[in-house]
């Protein structure tokens, strides 16, 4: 049986709070693709420049997905994109600034950003190599497939719902919001990059609220355990244990994925 499977990045193969991809879930990345009858893929909300956190693994995957499904990337070339207009970047911008809070601009090969105050420069932490560049008009230089708003009050993020339709807000667990244009999402981007793609199965698994449309389209979606999103979980055919468990090479197992 041919097999794809796509997984999310940040809390599903990589430990955000210990900075790495846990033993076990290096073990298995590593007993699949070396299994001829699988193909894996990387589905997640970062960008291609963020990918230097899992340089060692990037050789084990053959598809990827970045900015919540606003590019899709297949042997270094470019499958799908989805960036946002001009316009629609502009009254995002617009409103952040009469609301007085920052707003990030998220491009193919960097992050920007309208300004630092102390709740940005929190948040970026861990981003000291690739922190964002202070340039509000960069849209105007380069496509924008993504946008993060800052802040902790969500009735402020979800009153950017009124700025267009045509934008799709993944909310974070705490201090801001992914938006992207609508016809980006995972699922879709990972539609694109499979169109021509012969496999018997697919398998997702993530923990974020932006992996939702990802598990559902799956033959098996799996959600991780330490998902704080309830509609994950019940869309979910199998919940795995938490992460810092490292228990995600046993849970193949156990669902007989793999054998060894």
């Amino acid at each position: 049986m041919k097999r794809i499977v796509f997984f999310d990045l940040d809390n599903t193969l990589y430990h955000t709070k210990k900075e790495m991809i846990l033993p076990e879930t290096k073990k298995l990345i590593k007993a699949l693709s070396k299994d001829g009858n699988f193909k894996l893929g990387l589905a997640t909300g970062r960008g291609p420049k963020h990918l230097d956190i899992i340089d060692d693994f990037k050789q084990y995957f053959d598809f990827f997905v970045f900015l919540n499904g606003g590019l899709a990337i297949k042997q270094d070339k470019i499958i799908y994109e989805n960036p946002m207009p001009i316009e629609t970047v502009e009254r995002v911008i617009e409103k952040a600034k009469n609301q007085r809070v920052a707003v990030g601009l998220v491009t193919k090969d960097g992050e920007y950003i309208t300004f630092y105050d102390m709740e940005v420069k929190q948040l970026m932490r861990g981003y000291d190599q690739h922190a964002p560049v202070i340039n509000e008009h960069i849209y105007l230089e380069k496509n924008v497939y993504q946008i993060w708003v800052f802040s902790d009050d969500r009735a402020l993020l979800k009153s950017f719902e009124d700025v267009s339709k045509d934008l799709v807000f993944y909310y974070w667990h705490h201090g801001g919001v992914d938006m992207v244009l609508k016809g980006s999402n995972k699922a879709i981007a990972i539609e694109k990059l499979l169109d021509d793609e012969v496999y018997d199965e697919l398998i997702t698994v993530g923990d974020g609220y932006n992996d939702i449309q990802m598990i559902e389209m799956a033959d098996i979606g799996i959600a991780m355990g330490n998902s704080g999103f309830d509609e994950l979980k019940e869309k979910a055919d199998y919940i795995t244990p938490n992460i810092d468990d490292d228990q995600l090479y046993e849970f193949f197992k156990s669902l007989s994925i793999i054998s060894r």
